[in-house]
């Protein structure tokens, strides 16, 4: 099992990781993308050295959260937004890959803008 990361840590991985993603499914159309998703995680995952199924359900912020299936109320994500759930279906992680990455963007700009105001 792949050892814990920080939260910061989490961020980048999660980030890079639908940054490639979105970039793959870039001028394809949505259902070529939706039946590969999982599949483009875990190529994702094998390329920067981790096996299928060494971080929980092959997504950085489940694993953060210690969580057995995508919903969790200690998802990094939720940290910053208590609304956001990746099966959301305005921007599911699996039918809207390149949305959800938009997603994830604009809240980590939103959580390092809160880091900013802590200091």
């Amino acid at each position: 099992m792949m050892k814990l990361l920080t939260v910061d840590e989490t961020w980048v991985q999660c980030l890079a990781m639908w940054k490639w993603i979105s970039r793959q499914c870039k001028g394809k159309s949505l259902v070529w993308c939706n039946d590969n998703v999982s599949d483009l995680k875990i190529r994702w995952l094998e390329k920067h050295g981790i096996r299928d199924g060494e971080i929980s359900q092959n997504c950085f912020f489940c694993h953060k959260s210690g969580a057995r299936y995508y919903i969790c109320g200690k998802c990094p994500a939720r940290q910053v937004d208590p609304e956001f759930s990746c099966m959301d279906i305005g921007y599911s992680f699996l039918t809207h890959p390149r949305k959800f990455y938009a997603k994830l963007k604009e809240l980590n700009k939103i959580r390092l803008q809160g880091d900013q105001n802590d200091t």
